[in-house]
């Protein structure tokens, strides 16, 4: 048995000699990170488990303070690492307030000059005394710099404004933030950072933060329209872009497509007289993805035995085949549509199985900010602001092609909201997201199959 706690440190294992078991507790007290110190071990045993305890210890002898380069490139280091995680955007229309440790002075001129270089098309970055008290601009602190011991340093920036935490979907953006930078210095004299943020909030804000439910949001009726909106991003990115969607009613699956039990199996094929790119979608509901075929594939021959397919079991979901508006051009004439060598045939009508006549909403990765487009993994959730909540969401993606591949099930993660992400070729930027949504009834009539 492993067991580690970061706070401080403690480890526990476990191991087992000459059928015995025997465990070892290893223990810290948290370290002051703006001082030099080293660690002193003592080890005790104990019956059935030993401790190693550790106690931090402050250093006698103090490093030489920081050269003006050393100090510089950390404060560089640092403003590249706050960029990076999208905390300081480089957007020309905000404005930033250094305050720097050493006042209205050479050195804070030289760190004006540094962050200018950082952001050469950025926001503007000034020193400037009383800057701090003028509404336009949002503060950024940046203290002193505690070098500890051999070659460790520590900087703790803060300042107003937070994009986007904590990174992912689920991203708010905050008043202010503070943050925790530590690396070391190489004998070259240039540095290596690695910081985290948080927000620095009261609990008060902490509470308003919190997700809630409006009672003053009416309860949806049958007839009324819809409200969603859509969250996106892409692994890498710090930042979240928020549409809202307005839809009409959301049509019944049984209603505007063919639903069967059937499994299908066997050779299969589509035909129809319509000359145009006409695309069918059929496959499982409940499965993670759904087929998109184009309908001049042909119809395989019939053989005089051909096989049996067997019927879905109701957990599994049944099958289904309709049209969708915006994939493929708009069908005209019915889509023979056949398995099992054509023992088991559907007509896919474009009067009865058109389930949408267009997407309720287009997502273009070149219409995102270019902030939410860093990355190759793009993601989405969709949130239920106003409709039902029996919903099921599919998403067509197409890149670099005229129609998607597939279109595949939204995750349904919690009541009222779905996740899709994917990972299509590198996060290409010319791929888009097609979303659609049905409900499910319970079927009335029989199913729409000939044999």
């Amino acid at each position: 048995m492993n067991v580690m706690r970061t706070a401080g440190v403690e480890t526990v294992t476990r191991s087992v000699v000459d059928g015995a078991a025997w465990g070892l507790a290893i223990a810290s007290d948290a370290r002051n990170d703006t001082l030099p110190q080293h660690i002193e071990w003592k080890y005790i045993e104990g019956y059935g488990s030993d401790t190693v305890v550790g106690r931090w210890v402050a250093d006698t002898v103090r490093p030489p303070p920081l050269t003006s380069d050393q100090t510089d490139s950390i404060y560089a280091e640092v403003l590249r690492q706050l960029v990076r995680l999208q905390v300081l955007i480089p957007n020309r229309a905000d404005h930033y307030c250094l305050l720097a440790p050493f006042g209205d002075s050479l050195p804070s001129y030289r760190l004006e000059s540094i962050a200018r270089a950082i952001f050469p098309r950025g926001p503007e970055m000034r020193v400037r005394p009383g800057c701090e008290r003028e509404p336009e601009f949002l503060r950024l602190v940046l203290p002193n710099v505690y070098r500890t011991e051999h070659d460790r340093v520590v900087v703790f920036p803060r300042g107003d404004f937070l994009p986007a935490w904590p990174w992912g979907l689920d991203a708010k953006s905050w008043r202010a933030w503070s943050g925790r930078c530590v690396g070391r210095i190489f004998p070259n004299g240039r540095a290596a950072m690695g910081c985290g943020v948080q927000p620095s909030v009261s609990m008060a804000e902490w509470a308003r933060n919190r997700p809630t439910t409006s009672s003053n949001e009416p309860i949806w009726k049958e007839g009324d329209s819809v409200r969603f909106t859509v969250f996106a991003t892409r692994s890498g990115a710090f930042l979240v872009d928020t549409m809202h969607f307005v839809a009409p009613p959301i049509p019944f699956l049984e209603q505007h497509a063919i639903v069967d039990s059937l499994s299908p199996c066997g050779d299969w094929g589509l035909s129809t007289s319509q000359a145009d790119s006409v695309f069918v979608v059929y496959g499982s509901v409940a499965g993670r993805a759904l087929q998109v075929t184009w309908a001049g594939s042909g119809i395989p021959a019939y053989r005089p035995s051909p096989p049996s397919c067997s019927r879905r079991v109701a957990k599994d979901g049944p099958f289904a085949a309709f049209f969708l508006g915006g994939v493929g051009v708009r069908p005209t004439s019915p889509v023979r549509l056949c398995f099992a060598d054509c023992a088991y045939e559907y007509a896919v009508d474009p009067q009865k199985h058109m389930l949408a006549a267009a997407p309720m909403a287009v997502i273009r990765a070149s219409d995102l900010r270019a902030e939410t487009k860093l990355g190759t993994f793009d993601e989405l959730a969709i949130v239920m602001d106003h409709g039902p909540s029996d919903v099921t969401v599919l998403v067509a993606y197409r890149a670099g092609t005229r129609w998607p591949h597939d279109v595949s099930r939204a995750f349904n993660s919690a009541e009222r909201r779905w996740q899709f992400a994917i990972n299509f070729d590198g996060g290409r930027p010319d791929i888009e997201f097609l979303i659609y949504m049905f409900r499910r009834v319970a079927p009335t009539a029989g199913a729409d199959v000939r044999k």
